[in-house]
C-alpha cells in the first residue's frame, strides 16, 4: 500500500516542526544542568506526560491492537490489577526517597550508597539497557510502518533515528520533554479518529466490538498457573508490569532525569500522578482500537489482505498501521503516521538525552572536570554519535528478532536487564547491611539469571541427548519434555531476575555486613529522616 502525495505532506510538515523546536528550544543552554535538567524548573504537568511517552506509548501504540487480536482483553485485565499497588509504592515510596537527592542522575545513589564502582556498574548496565532500548523501538516500528506502508524499512528507520537525534542534540532535554508533549497529542488524536473512522464506517460501537473478541478463539490467557512454559498468565503479566515501572522509578536515568528536572518532591509526585492517568487514557484507547480493528477485519467490509499473516508476530504489529495506510483518507493518514513516528521518536530523543548525561556526568567523574561549557558541546556529541550508532544498529537487529512481535522481544533484549538494575537501587534502599561487596555478585547474578531464562528454550534444546534425558529425569516425563520443547514463559524473565539480584544482596549481606553503616545517614529506608548535605 502505497501512501498518497497529501500524506507525505504532512509528514514532512511534522517532522520539519519538530527540526525547529529542537532548534528553538536550544538557546541560553551554556551549563549542563540547563542542558541537562531545564535549569529545574520544567513544567511538572509536561514532565509527566513525557515520562509516560517514553515508557508507554512508544512500545503501546504499535503492541496493544495486535496484543488484543492475539490473546483478547486479558493484557488489560493485568495492567490494571498491578496499577494501584505500583502507584502506592511509587508515589509513596521511591519518588519521596530519591528525587529529594536532587541528583543529575541517578546513579550518583549508588556511589554515595556503595562506592564508585557501583556507580559505574549501575551507570554501564544502564547504558547498555538504553542503547538496545531505542535500537528496539526503532526497528519494531520502522518495520510494521514498512508492512504497512511499503516505504523501505532503511527509509523509515533513517528518518526516525536523524530526526529524532538531531533535535535532541540541539534542545537537551527541554527538546525531549516538549516534543513528547506533541507527541502524545498526536497518539491519542491518531487513536481517537480510528475508533470513530471505524465506528462510523461499520455502524457499530464498543459493545459489538466486544462482543466479537470475546467471541473469537484468543490464545489463553489463564489468572496463573505454576507452569513456567506458559508464555504468561495475569498474575506473571501483572509482576512483569509492575516491575518495570516500579523499576524505571529508580533506576531508570530516563525516567529520573525527569523528576530531578522539576522544582521539588512535590512537583515530582505531581509529574508521576498526570503521567499515570495518561498511561491508563492511552492504555484503554489503544485497546478499544484494538478491538475496533479486530471487528472491522472480521466483520467488517473487507477482511486483511493475504500478505499480512497474523501467525508471524510482526505482521500482528501491522495491523494498525496497515489500516491507517488503506482505509484512513489522504492527509489524515500522514497526520497518524506521524503520530506512529512520534511513538518511536518519543524513546529515542528520551534514550539518547539520558545516555549523552550518563556517559558526561557518570563517567566524566573519572576525569578532570572541564567548564560547564565545554560538558555541553561533549554531551551534543554524544547524542549524536550514539543516535547514529542506534540507528544503524536497528537494521541489523532486524535479523536477530525474526519474526516476533513487540510483546515477546521486549523481555528477551533490553528488559533482561530491569531486574538486576531494579535489584542495586532497591537494595541500598530497603537492605541497610548491603554493601560494595554484595552488589557487584547481585548484580551479575541476577543478569545471568535473566539471560538463562529468555534463552532457556535454545539452551536446552542445545544439549545432547544424554543430558536432557537427565533432565527428564529429574523434572518428570511430564514436564522435562515440555520445558525443552518450549523454554520458560517470557513473562517470568522479570521476576526471576529480580529475586535472584535482591535475594543475592540480602543473603550476601548477612554474611558480609556493610562495614560503613555510620556513613547511611539518609541513603536507607530506615535513615531517610536522618540529616544528610546530600537533600535538598
Amino acid at each position: 500500500m502505497q501512501l498518497h502525495f497529501a500524506d507525505h505532506v504532512v509528514l514532512v510538515a511534522y517532522l520539519g516542526a519538530m527540526m525547529f523546536l529542537g532548534w528553538r528550544l536550544s538557546r541560553g543552554q551554556k551549563t549542563g544542568e540547563e542542558y541537562f535538567l531545564g535549569g529545574r524548573r520544567l513544567p511538572w504537568f509536561a514532565v509527566g506526560i513525557s515520562i509516560i511517552a517514553s515508557l508507554l506509548s512508544s512500545i503501546s501504540f504499535l503492541a496493544y491492537p495486535g496484543v488484543v487480536w492475539r490473546f483478547g482483553f486479558g493484557n488489560l485485565m493485568s495492567t490494571f490489577l498491578g496499577f494501584p499497588l505500583h502507584v502506592l509504592f511509587i508515589l509513596l515510596l521511591t519518588i519521596p526517597f530519591f528525587v529529594r537527592f536532587r541528583f543529575t542522575t541517578a546513579y550518583e545513589y549508588l556511589e554515595h550508597r556503595y562506592g564508585l564502582s557501583a556507580r559505574l556498574l549501575g551507570a554501564s548496565m544502564f547504558l547498555m539497557f538504553v542503547s538496545v532500548l531505542m535500537m528496539v523501538i526503532v526497528l519494531v516500528s520502522s518495520r510494521a510502518l514498512a508492512v504497512a506502508t511499503g516505504i523501505p524499512l532503511i527509509v523509515i528507520i533513517l528518518t526516525v533515528g536523524v530526526v529524532a537525534t538531531v533535535y535532541t542534540m540541539m534542545g537537551g532535554i527541554r527538546a525531549v520533554v516538549w516534543t513528547d508533549v506533541i507527541q502524545v497529542a498526536l497518539l491519542l488524536g491518531g487513536g481517537f479518529f480510528t475508533i470513530g473512522y471505524v465506528a462510523w464506517a461499520t455502524g457499530t460501537n464498543l459493545f459489538d466490538w466486544m462482543e466479537v473478541v470475546n467471541a473469537r478463539d484468543n490464545e489463553s490467557f489463564t489468572f496463573f498457573s505454576p507452569d513456567p512454559t506458559l508464555p504468561a498468565t495475569v498474575v506473571t503479566f501483572t509482576l512483569t508490569d509492575a516491575l518495570w515501572i516500579v523499576v524505571a522509578h529508580c533506576a531508570n536515568q530516563m525516567t529520573m532525569q525527569r523528576y530531578f528536572s522539576t522544582v521539588n518532591v512535590e512537583a515530582s509526585k505531581r509529574s508521576f500522578v498526570t503521567g499515570a492517568v495518561t498511561g491508563v487514557i492511552i492504555i484503554l484507547v489503544l485497546t478499544i482500537v484494538g478491538a475496533s480493528l479486530v471487528y472491522y477485519f472480521t466483520q467488517g467490509p473487507e477482511p486483511l489482505p493475504g500478505h499480512i499473516d497474523l501467525a508471524s508476530g510482526k505482521d500482528r504489529d501491522s495491523i494498525f498501521p496497515f489500516f491507517v495506510a488503506s482505509r484512513v483518507p489522504a492527509g489524515l493518514a500522514g497526520a497518524i503516521f506521524a503520530a506512529l513516528l512520534a511513538a518511536a521518536m518519543s524513546t529515542i530523543d528520551s534514550g539518547v538525552n539520558s545516555f549523552a548525561t550518563v556517559a558526561t556526568v557518570d563517567f566524566g567523574r573519572l576525569r578532570k572536570k572541564k567548564k560547564p561549557i565545554d560538558e555541553v558541546r561533549q554531551a551534543r556529541i554524544i547524542t549524536l554519535a550514539v543516535g547514529l550508532a542506534v540507528t544503524v544498529g536497528a537494521l541489523s537487529l532486524d535479523n536477530f528478532t525474526g519474526s516476533d512481535d513487540i510483546l515477546t522481544i521486549l523481555p528477551k533484549t533490553f528488559n533482561a536487564l530491569v531486574g538486576p538494575m531494579g535489584g542495586l537501587f532497591l537494595a541500598g534502599m530497603f537492605l541497610p547491611r548491603a554493601g560494595l561487596r554484595t552488589v557487584w555478585p547481585a548484580a551479575i547474578i541476577g543478569f545471568a539469571t535473566s539471560l538463562l531464562v529468555a534463552y532457556s528454550q535454545p539452551l536446552l534444546q542445545s544439549l545432547g541427548p544424554s543430558a536432557q534425558q537427565t533432565l527428564v529425569a529429574v523434572l518428570g516425563d511430564s514436564f522435562g519434555p515440555r520445558l525443552i520443547e518450549k523454554g520458560m514463559g517470557f513473562t517470568w524473565i522479570m521476576p526471576t531476575s529480580f529475586v535472584a539480584s535482591f535475594g543475592t544482596a540480602w543473603i550476601l549481606s548477612l554474611i558480609f555486613p556493610n562495614r560503613n553503616q555510620h556513613r547511611l545517614a539518609g541513603l536507607t529506608w530506615k535513615t531517610r529522616h536522618e540529616k544528610t548535605w546530600l537533600t535538598s
